[in-house]
């Protein structure tokens, strides 16, 4: 664990239970990090130092990774950071790469996540081409106008307009 990561963790860990002092989120650190330890674990960030010390160690092995995917498909992007897009880019052979995430949907802001990892990915392959899906076929227009309305509030998103296909109707007992 880098310093740099301690002190992310310990920010992080601040903003999702204030009030706590620097001693007991060090304390939660260090728990976190004995228990996987003992249990033999490794979360994402362990993981994904492993790969890049991997990498660094053995150059045949990028070369390896980089000629088994022609194509890359990620899904949940809007969960993606800065990290893992320099995982990508120094993993990947290809800009064969297709990316699927909702700004708006982004629930990994207590992880330290945050949606300027798809930002950041647009000015590492600059050719990036974004679709948006404006229109939503799960919910009605009701849940679709109450949603832009919260929605509206979040910081740093992309702009679209979203709409309902399923026609409103009352719903009886509400």
């Amino acid at each position: 664990l880098t310093l740099e990561g301690l002190a992310l963790f310990l920010n992080q860990l601040s903003q999702f239970k204030k009030g706590i002092p620097a001693k007991e989120n060090l304390y939660f650190f260090f728990f976190f990090e004995g228990i996987k330890k003992q249990n033999k674990r490794m979360d994402l960030e362990d993981i994904q130092e492993v790969l890049f010390e991997k990498i660094k160690e053995e150059p045949n092995l990028m070369n390896q990774i980089r000629k088994l995917y022609s194509y890359i498909i990620i899904d949940e992007f809007q969960d993606t950071d800065k990290s893992q897009v320099d995982c990508l880019l120094e993993i990947t052979a290809t800009t064969n790469i297709f990316c699927v995430g909702d700004d708006d949907q982004a629930i990994y802001g207590f992880r330290g996540i945050k949606v300027s990892g798809m930002e950041y990915f647009q000015t590492v392959f600059p050719q990036t081409i974004i679709y948006y899906l404006t229109q939503n076929y799960r919910s009605r227009k009701e849940i679709i106008e109450l949603s832009k309305r919260l929605i509206c509030h979040n910081q740093n998103r992309y702009p679209k307009v979203i709409c309902a296909v399923k026609e409103s109707k009352e719903i009886p007992g509400y």
